[in-house]
């Protein structure tokens, strides 16, 4: 048993993150507190963390990342729906050049099918099948 540093509850150590740089190899926060820490972070760092992703990722500013969402109208450029979640940022994995903003949905979808056009025109002819 342990005692959470936030909510101060006694758990079982199965309610704890594993941590290899804490002495008893176990976080100091539960995982529902621990959890709630992170989702608090994201929300006062998102901007940044964003920043981040987008930068390393696929080379592109914040400022970028918007102006492609406005000209999308904030939607999907597949689908054309909006979503409450944040756009994903598609590009070709081999020259590494942005097509568009995609939902997940979408995004998960190219991705599935490896973005080889025969596989994609054969699940069209499927579909009209």
């Amino acid at each position: 048993m342990k005692k959470c540093s936030i909510c101060k509850e006694t758990k079982p150590y199965t309610e704890f993150y594993k941590s290899n740089y804490k002495s008893r190899g176990y976080q100091t926060a539960c995982k529902p507190c621990a959890y709630s820490l992170k989702k608090d972070w994201l929300k006062r760092n998102n901007n940044r963390y964003l920043d981040t992703q987008l930068r390393f990722g696929f080379n592109i500013t914040v400022q970028q990342y918007d102006e492609m969402l406005k000209e999308q109208d904030g939607k999907c450029k597949i689908c054309k729906q909006t979503t409450d979640k944040r756009l994903s940022v598609d590009h070709c994995h081999k020259t590494g050049k942005i097509r568009g903003l995609l939902c997940f949905r979408c995004n998960s979808g190219l991705g599935m099918f490896k973005d080889n056009l025969d596989f994609l025109a054969n699940a069209i002819e499927y579909l009209k099948g």
